[in-house]
């Protein structure tokens, strides 16, 4: 006699139960040779459950890992703010090196072409027609370093913000002198120990 789709439906459900609990009583009688469900080999299942248990050995791990890229990222963020506080922004160095090879540019034009140029300090250059011409350039590049200084004041540690200010109106006061002459900026000169301060940090 022919069983129908259903009859047959039910009877592998049914097979399929009966599988599982003598799987179940050999898995409990820790004697898996009685077992081979569903049609699998043991070696099969034994890959299954391999498989399933890398999966979540890896989903554990994966936790673990966001947990851990969590924590240190913390205590980076934790030992950059010490390390701001005790000894300034690691970014200062970058600015003193920014702000360098402009100072150095305007050294040069200085000692070259300013009204005391030359060997002899007690000299006084007399014919500043090349200082004139030289003192826009100047200019220029205080405008650079300025904007510089400003852009990075956070970074600037407290003990030398008072030279960099210092720097900034000695900027100001050159350049309104260069645009007018009758402007006296000898209250506002260049600040010579920002050249050890940067020089050390840049």
């Amino acid at each position: 006699m022919r069983l129908s789709s259903s009859q047959q439906t039910i009877e592998a459900i049914g097979s399929g139960v009966e599988t599982l609990n003598v799987c179940i009583a050999a898995f409990n009688a820790s004697d898996l040779t009685k077992c081979a469900p569903i049609g699998l080999s043991l070696e099969a299942w034994a890959t299954i459950l391999g498989m399933s248990t890398l999966a979540v050995l890896s989903l554990i791990l994966r936790g673990f890992r966001l947990s851990f890229l969590g924590f240190t990222k913390f205590v980076s963020k934790a030992a950059t703010q010490v390390r701001t506080l005790m000894f300034g922004s690691n970014e200062y160095p970058a600015l003193c090196r920014a702000v360098w090879p402009l100072m150095e540019d305007n050294r040069r034009i200085f000692e070259d072409f300013g009204p005391k140029s030359g060997a002899n300090h007690d000299y006084v250059r007399f014919d500043q027609t090349l200082w004139k011409a030289s003192k826009n350039k100047i200019v220029e590049n205080n405008r650079v370093i300025a904007e510089l200084i400003r852009t990075g004041a956070k970074k600037i540690p407290t003990e030398d913000k008072i030279s960099f200010d210092r720097w900034l109106s000695h900027i100001d006061a050159f350049e309104a002198h260069v645009e007018n002459e009758a402007v006296d900026y000898r209250h506002n000169q260049f600040p010579k120990e920002v050249v050890d301060i940067v020089s050390r940090h840049a």
